[in-house]
Order: structure tokens, then C-alpha cells, then sequence
């Protein structure tokens, strides 16, 4: 199949929060979310991580960027 399966989604409303991606076997990418591109309805989708044969997602998260944390 050309399409992949759907791992999640979300309505996005602050462009300044980042999206983590986690995958079964410990790759790591946070990116924000000002980089990912905006599609049409009758595109594919956008390809954020490019995984193994054997590697799956584990985990999808949005994140606040590292400056609007606050010290505990």
C-alpha cells in the first residue's frame, strides 16, 4: 500500500508548541511545529520520521518549546 497507517492527529492552534516523535526501538525527534508543512485535503500527508522495516511510532506528543517552561 502507498499509504501508511494513521498513528494520530490533532487541531493544532499555537504554531509555537513543538511535536516529539518517539519510536519502538528509541529514535527521538522533536521538531517544531512552524517547520511541518500544511496540506490540502487531497494530499498524502507529510512524512516527519522515516523508520526501519522493523521500527513502528510508539509515541506521538505535543510539547511546549523550551523557553515557555517554567523553573521548578
Amino acid at each position: 500500500s502507498k499509504v501508511g497507517e494513521i498513528v494520530g492527529s490533532r487541531i493544532v492552534e499555537d504554531l509555537s508548541e513543538e511535536l516529539m516523535l518517539i519510536s519502538s526501538r528509541g529514535q527521538i525527534i522533536r521538531m517544531p511545529l512552524e517547520g511541518v508543512r500544511i496540506s490540502s485535503r487531497q494530499t498524502r500527508g507529510v512524512i516527519l520520521m522515516r523508520l526501519d522495516d522493523a521500527d513502528t511510532i510508539g509515541s506521538i506528543a505535543g510539547v511546549a518549546p523550551p523557553g515557555d517552561l517554567e523553573e521548578a
